[in-house]
């Protein structure tokens, strides 16, 4: 769009009026005056200038509706799946944020849902892991919309160096793929390689239901759709949107 913008306004700025044309058609007749040439670039000067002035304007303008303007997932008349070009900010948003508790906590093998999901795109998940065998393990975690069953969301790989007894945190980075807010997204994990099994800490709750201390978070004895059964309502666990700002459907 950029681009394009710019190109308009290079034509438009050194695109010929009626009068430069008026005396071009007179050189032929009589030699250009100095007067008339310094005339002409005169002209052109202020046209460049202009030009350059146009492009700083547009510039600005794009900078600070990047700042200004949070639009933060797809939007609705969009749907999900449009390839519609986008700009991540740096910065996340915080949708999820429940305090990791101790050391060790629940095999990997569990799932954990959240139960109104507030933003409208995944960034980032964030789980704290623990082993009893030192040494470098891969995990794939896979979040999916409604149920453990329902339409995958994105998958992520992270491979981190636990060493024996110790918690480490991992970072999945999903990239801001939208997501519906308001609904159920379950995440389901699986160790691709290492040493033995692999634990991530479950948060303040223990094993107490009526636990209000991370609300909307359901942790369950493993990932059968729909949901399986629950089993904590925590789980030590960050998640975040990213900000986003998309650009016009000419950019296609």
């Amino acid at each position: 769009m950029v681009c394009l913008l710019l190109m308009l306004c290079a034509q438009h700025a050194l695109a010929p009026d009626a009068a430069p044309l008026r005396f071009a058609a007179q050189v032929k007749r009589r030699p250009l005056g100095a007067n008339s040439a310094r005339r002409i670039q005169a002209m052109k000067t202020q046209r460049i200038t202009a030009l350059v002035s146009s492009a700083a304007a547009l510039f600005f303008l794009l900078a600070m509706t990047f700042q200004v303007v949070a639009s933060v997932g797809l939007p609705s008349s969009l749907g999900v799946g449009d390839n519609t070009p986008v700009l991540a900010s740096p910065s996340n948003q915080t949708i999820i944020s429940c305090p990791v508790v101790g050391t060790s906590g629940d095999g990997i093998q569990r799932g954990f849902y959240v139960e109104n999901y507030s933003g409208t795109n995944l960034g980032t998940v964030q789980l704290t892991y623990w082993t009893d065998v030192a040494g470098t393990y891969t995990i794939s975690m896979t979040a999916r919309s409604g149920t453990y069953d329902g339409p995958i969301i994105g998958t992520q790989m992270v491979t981190v160096s636990l060493p024996a007894s110790t918690n480490v945190t991992a970072t999945f980075d999903f990239g801001g793929v939208p997501v519906i807010s308001g609904t159920i997204v379950t995440f389901s994990q699986v160790k691709a390689s290492g040493p033995s099994w692999v634990y991530y800490n479950t948060g303040p709750c223990g094993f107490d239901l009526s636990c209000t201390a991370c609300p909307g978070i359901i942790q369950t004895y493993g990932t059968t759709p729909p949901l399986d059964t629950p089993r904590r309502v925590s789980v030590g666990v960050t998640i975040t949107q990213y900000w986003r700002l998309y650009l016009p459907l000419v950019m296609k």
